[in-house]
Order: C-alpha cells, then sequence, then structure tokens
C-alpha cells in the first residue's frame, strides 16, 4: 500500500501538488482549485491488473477529461468511480447526473467528461477508483461502445457487491499471494460486467440507425488505413467502442465480412498504383506490401479473385492506356 498525503505541505502549495500526483496515479485532468485545501490523501495498491485508488479531501472542485488531456494519454484500460463519501456531478456529452454516495460510474480515459464536487468544509469527498484491462471488460460485456458514463446505482444489489467486494480487495492489499490476484482481478471484472448488464436491461437494443452509423465508420476507416499490415476486427472493433463479434455481424448483415472489404480497400489501392506511370518503376512486390499485404503470393490470389487479372497484367494494360 502506498500512501500519498497534502500533510506537512504549505497550503499555497497543496493544490499543484495534488494536481501532480493524480496526474501520475490516475489520470491527468483539467482541474480547477478551491479557496481552501485543508488536506488530501490517496492511497494506492495493485491487485494482478487491476490497480485500486482511494482518494480523501478537497483540494480540486472539478476534475474535466477534455480533448487535450486525451491527446497526451494512452487509455487501455476502463475505470470505476464510486462515491463513499460527498456528492458528484457528472457531466457528459449533454447529459448531467448527480451520483449519491453509494453509488458511481464507469469511465473510458479516451472519451471526455467532467466531474464536480461538494468540497464545503464538512463534505469533502471520498472516492475509489479502479482500473480494469479494457480488453478484459470489453470480452464480457456486448456493448462495450455503451460503458463510457455508464451509472452504477446504490439500489442495484450487484453495485453494492462490487463496491464491498473492492473494498475489501484494497484492504487486504498487501496479502494477497499471486495465485488470490488472478482470482481477484477475474471476479472483479466479472461482478463489473453483471453490474453493467444489470445497468443495462432496461435500455432498448441498438437501432438500425446506429448499426448502419458504425458500418459507415468502420468502412471509413478501413479506407483510411487498409495499408495497416495488422488491421484486423479485434483492433478495428476496439476503435469503434464494440465488440468484435458485434462488428462481424454488421457486416454480414450487409452481406460483407470486415476482412473482405479491407482486402477489396487494399486491391483498389494497388490497381491504382499499378497502372500509375509515375509508379512504373516500383515493383509489383513493393505496391503489395505498401498496400497492406505482406505475402505476395497472397497478394497475386486476392487481386485476380477480384479483377481477373494478375497484378502484372493490370499493370502492363495500364500503362499501355496511360501512354495512347
Amino acid at each position: 500500500m502506498v500512501v500519498i498525503t497534502t500533510q506537512g505541505v504549505p497550503a499555497g502549495e497543496r493544490f499543484d501538488f495534488w494536481r501532480d500526483r493524480i496526474a501520475h496515479t490516475a489520470l491527468e485532468f483539467r482541474m480547477e482549485p478551491v479557496e481552501h485545501a485543508p488536506y488530501g490523501e490517496i492511497r494506492l495498491a495493485a491487485i494482478g491488473g487491476i490497480g485500486l485508488m482511494k482518494y480523501d479531501g478537497a483540494v480540486a472542485t472539478s476534475y474535466s477529461r477534455t480533448r487535450a488531456e486525451i491527446s497526451r494519454s494512452q487509455g487501455p484500460y476502463f475505470f470505476v468511480q464510486l462515491q463513499l463519501r460527498g456528492n458528484c456531478q457528472l457531466e457528459r456529452a449533454e447529459q448531467q447526473s448527480t451520483l449519491l454516495v453509494g453509488e458511481g460510474f464507469v469511465g473510458d480515459p479516451l472519451r471526455e467528461f467532467k466531474m464536480a464536487f461538494d468540497t464545503s468544509l464538512d463534505a469533502g469527498k471520498c472516492s475509489l477508483v479502479v482500473r480494469l484491462p479494457r480488453e478484459a471488460l470489453s470480452a464480457r460485456v456486448a456493448r462495450p461502445d455503451l460503458v463510457h458514463c455508464s451509472l452504477l446505482q446504490r439500489h442495484r444489489p450487484l453495485a453494492r457487491l462490487l463496491t464491498s467486494y473492492l473494498l475489501n480487495g484494497l484492504d487486504v492489499a498487501d496479502e494477497i499471494s499471486p495465485e488470490a490476484a488472478v482470482l481477484f482481478e477475474d471476479h472483479a471484472t466479472e461482478l463489473l460486467a453483471q453490474a453493467l448488464k444489470e445497468a443495462w436491461a432496461e435500455q432498448p437494443t441498438p437501432s438500425e440507425a446506429w448499426r448502419e452509423a458504425i458500418f459507415v465508420r468502420a468502412c471509413r476507416l478501413i479506407k483510411l488505413r487498409c495499408s495497416n499490415p495488422h488491421l484486423a476486427p479485434v483492433p478495428l472493433a476496439r476503435e469503434l467502442g464494440i465488440s468484435s463479434r458485434l462488428l462481424q455481424r454488421i457486416f454480414a448483415e450487409r452481406a460483407e465480412t470486415v476482412m473482405k472489404r479491407v482486402f477489396s480497400e487494399r486491391i483498389a489501392r494497388a490497381a491504382k498504383l499499378l497502372g500509375a506511370p509515375d509508379a512504373a518503376h516500383r515493383s509489383v512486390t513493393e505496391i503489395a506490401f505498401s498496400c497492406g499485404f505482406n505475402d505476395s503470393s497472397h497478394f497475386g490470389r486476392v487481386f485476380v479473385a477480384q479483377t481477373s487479372m494478375t497484378p502484372t497484367e493490370w499493370r502492363r494494360r495500364g500503362l499501355e492506356i496511360a501512354a495512347r
């Protein structure tokens, strides 16, 4: 257990001290200082791939994640914030929610949001913030795109159970064996996934318009990044904020597959280069690799399947046409 406290820090330096520690232990925020900052304490622990952070104090009135902060950070995780003392005003897009003691939300550090707290001397704030690997949670929920700012309400039993489990984990973090840490991470992630499913139970299924928007966005990203040889359904789905299974289903509904679209874009780009006089000095293999293929034989087979010509035949015909 690591403890960071403002005790002993001069009053005029506490805000800068707190902002620096928050940026190093959780996320970089745009923070607004309070007029009086009597105290602040952070308790840190890790169990397996889960980071546990308990924040206690009244050192800032609001914390904002804007594009500026997001551009300077990476977020291979989701986080859960649970209110232990004091209310939290959560803002995302055009929505606002008030989180009471015992409630919380799940956040995506790569999305914008703002938190504001009651920092009166009598109230202050105390929150438990937990970082979980993004992939582990995404694999357990059908709609990772809904995770950001999903609310965990105190009247739901799974939300209460999750809070209790995580707080107990923080208390015994230094005593847990590596084997027990693996179990703790798995159980905590599963509890959160079930709590989210409970919270989403009354929400409608995605509309056709939403699915069409996902399809259009996916096709645009494929067109932009088809030359990346590592482009595949899983990283593409992750960027879109949905599961790879749902992405594949959306493409299947349109009689397509993700990789079929990827290869079509790559072949279209390669065909354009093969027929361009200013690319005549480049070999077929070089062009294939620049378009995202890493095997010239595979490139040739896919090219013939889509154009009914070999790359060499396509190049010869294109150059003849250009010379006329």
